[in-house]
């Protein structure tokens, strides 16, 4: 069985990237397309029922090995353990403060490189600047019919009050990988 903190957490990660790939307050190319990796989920319940088994079973492979009475002779006053098993103790600790603090500077990097990429300078005001996709409600028999149907389009935009130019692509700017 998986370890509560490990399924919350995997749950927690399907949720967030799927809010993620809705959020529309800000443009990010290729935001949408954001999910999780099967491969990704899949090898983090592996390492968290791995984690689990081998926590788990360590406690009690060290109990069954010693004795009560060798662990009374051991212990000191106030400790849950013996000096001997003081080390795991503080291993842990210390291994847990390294994992946090290794999380907490990854997360201020990645945090950090988050707002760099949206202050990164696109090379046009798309505050300025918008998208219209046109469909015809008619099929397209050849490139004469292409030529004159864009050729409509592109007169009927620039003769809106207030745009000052239009053109045909097909692909916009940062919206699709064309390499």
């Amino acid at each position: 069985m998986i370890p509560t903190p490990a399924a919350l957490s995997n749950i927690l990660a399907v949720a967030g990237a799927r809010e993620i790939a809705h959020v529309n307050t800000f443009n990010l190319p290729l935001l949408a397309t954001v999910q999780i990796d099967g491969r990704g989920l899949a090898f983090t319940v592996m390492v968290a029922v791995a984690t689990g088994v081998l926590f788990g079973l360590l406690p009690g492979l060290q109990a069954s090995s010693s004795s009560v009475r060798e662990g009374f002779e051991n212990a000191v006053r106030g400790s849950t353990g013996g000096k001997q098993r003081a080390w795991i103790r503080d291993g842990l600790v210390i291994c847990e403060i390294a994992f946090a603090c290794t999380l907490l500077i990854g997360a201020g990097l990645l945090l950090r490189s988050f707002v760099r990429v949206l202050d990164v300078k696109l090379g046009f005001q798309p505050e300025r600047a918008a998208a219209l996709r046109i469909d015809p409600s008619f099929r397209i028999s050849g490139l004469p019919q292409q030529n004159s149907f864009i050729d409509d389009a592109l007169r009927r935009v620039r003769s809106v009050p207030g745009i000052m130019a239009a053109g045909i692509s097909d692909v916009l700017p940062l919206r699709d990988d064309r390499s």
